[in-house]
């Protein structure tokens, strides 16, 4: 049965994977205009980068090492993959960008999968973002209403 807490816990659950799934695809708009590249390997580079702050996350407990790793990781990562890859496609068609990054999107997965198989895992949110919140009518996750707020800052801080 559909009750108005539930109603809203599932509102608030589309609102932070929206602002995620919109955190991600700002990424793809700021790489497309600065860059021209269509990246289609953005997601699962994203998905690296969280899977780097596992492996940090698992090696040293702190959920701030976790971030700063994953963050490091990726940027090498994405540094690297342009100088090395990505430089070479800018003068070709937009097909050809599709092709090549669609292909590390497929290659980043797999190796994924290899080293940290197909489980689902999770890392356990900071100290300040642990447990629940009451909103009055229902109650819901600290964390999940943190990266609503974390999402909404971030593209304020990217227009200065």
């Amino acid at each position: 049965m559909l009750s108005w807490s539930n109603f809203v816990s599932q509102l608030f659950n589309g609102l932070a994977l929206g602002a995620l799934l919109a955190l991600i695809s700002s990424g793809l708009t700021i790489i497309y205009g600065t860059l021209g590249v269509l990246n289609l390997a953005h997601g699962a580079m994203f998905m690296l980068g969280g899977y780097a702050g596992y492996a940090a996350y698992q090696a040293t407990g702190s959920f701030l090492v976790a971030v700063i790793a994953g963050t490091l990781s990726l940027g090498v990562l994405g540094i690297a993959l342009e100088r090395l890859v990505i430089r070479h496609f800018y003068a070709r068609p937009h097909e050809d960008q599709l092709l090549l990054t669609f292909g590390l999107s497929i290659v980043f997965v797999e190796v994924v999968r290899f080293i940290f198989s197909s489980q689902s895992l999770s890392v356990a949110p900071p100290p300040l973002f642990a447990g629940i919140t009451s909103l009055g009518f229902t109650i819901y996750p600290t964390y999940r209403l943190a990266v609503v707020g974390i999402v909404a800052v971030a593209p304020a801080s990217r227009t200065r």
